[in-house]
């Protein structure tokens, strides 16, 4: 199992809070310009 999709909800959010809102998260993930770029234009389902 996935790390990520055992922890309780809680921990998510503050994971994907990080992961979206914190440029020294993600640098840290050492992520491609390709998923920083993803990241940067998402949005939720039926707001695109």
């Amino acid at each position: 199992m996935n790390s990520f999709e055992g922890l309780k909800v809680g921990e998510k959010r503050k994971k994907l809070h990080a992961l979206f809102n914190e440029p020294e998260t993600r640098a840290a993930m050492k992520l491609s310009k390709a998923v920083e770029k993803r990241i940067a234009t998402w949005l939720p389902e039926g707001m695109g």
